[in-house]
């Protein structure tokens, strides 16, 4: 075919599936059109018949409800007025109790503070005794005086705290008053255990008061042992509670040396009146020391009375009538 001036042109064969038939409700049917007619009736009797709907199509159709309120009426709900209302109104009392409940929290500190300035102060004359006691000759009782500093100490505690929560003249007077207290308790209790501890290194040692009780090496090992226990025992004190009872108590221990040295010859050479003098200066040194610390303390303990005075007329504002 090439030699005759043909030419086949190659070609493809294309293999298509045909389409899928769509499921799909036929809604308007058309018929062939008819020949117009001339007349006005037969026109509109051919457009009537050339055009048919099915019944089946129309099946899925309903009518489509129409909100009233979408026609023309009202555009707001009037639930919506009242949930707006109800919403300001709630708005505005939580507004309203935010800011009177600053003012309301520190009525309530001042009614609590009244009360709490009124147990501090019917704590103080228990305070005050023990503050007068502690240089008594007689040593206070160790529980009872705890107990009732202990009372004092928590009720000035109490008003400290609240008073801090205040402000103007509730606080400075609530602070100042329970701070002073405070100082008194405190100082009391030192003043109390430094009573205790120099008067355990004021006692008497038992000592031969004759050469024929103990030889030499005896009673000098007695002595020895006695001055090491006091010298332990003085500088364990804390040195701010009775300065100057504990600069007596160590003047007192430098001149421990001589003191010694006479009572020791005496037991060598065996002299009785050097030995029974020797202790017997040695307990007047001990009684002086002794009713030192009672007159320190007892002039610290008129101090403290004085300051919780102070206290009370700083508080008693705060009691109201």
């Amino acid at each position: 075919m090439e030699l005759l001036g043909f030419y086949d042109e190659p070609y493809q064969v294309a293999v298509h599936h045909p389409p899928k038939r769509r499921r799909s409700r036929p809604v308007v049917v058309q018929k062939a059109p008819v020949r117009p007619s001339l007349t006005a009736d037969s026109r509109v009797s051919q457009l009537w018949e050339t055009t048919e709907i099915d019944e089946s199509a129309l099946e899925w159709w309903k009518p489509h409800v129409v909100a009233r309120r979408k026609l023309g009426g009202r555009s707001v709900r009037m639930s919506s007025v009242g949930w707006a209302a109800v919403a300001c109104v709630v708005a505005l009392s939580f507004a309203w109790y935010l800011i009177g409940r600053p003012a309301q929290m520190a009525e309530e500190s001042r009614g609590v503070l009244r009360h709490e300035a009124a147990t501090l102060v019917a704590t103080l004359p228990n305070l005050e005794s023990v503050a007068t006691a502690v240089g008594n000759r007689e040593p206070p009782d160790l529980s009872e005086t705890t107990a009732l500093v202990l009372d004092a100490e928590s009720a000035a505690r109490a008003v400290f705290g609240r008073a801090g929560s205040l402000e103007g003249m509730e606080r400075e007077a609530g602070v100042g008053a329970a701070a002073t207290v405070l100082e008194v308790t405190a100082r009391v209790n030192r003043l109390i255990a430094y009573r205790l501890a120099a008067e355990g290194a004021l006692i008497a040692p038992d000592l031969p008061s004759s050469p024929g009780e103990s030889d030499l090496p005896a009673a000098t090992e007695a002595v020895t042992a006695w001055r090491a226990e006091v010298e332990t025992a003085v500088a364990e004190l804390p040195p701010g509670v009775v300065p100057e009872h504990l600069h007596g108590l160590q003047v007192w221990l430098d001149g421990l040396d001589e003191w010694q040295a006479r009572y020791v010859d005496g037991i060598r050479q065996e002299d009785a009146g050097a030995m029974q003098q020797a202790l017997e200066e040695l307990d007047g040194q001990l009684a002086g020391l002794h009713d030192d610390l009672l007159a320190r303390l007892e002039e610290a303990g008129g101090e403290l009375v004085a300051q919780l005075a102070d206290a009370r007329s700083a508080i008693e504002p705060l009691l109201g009538d």
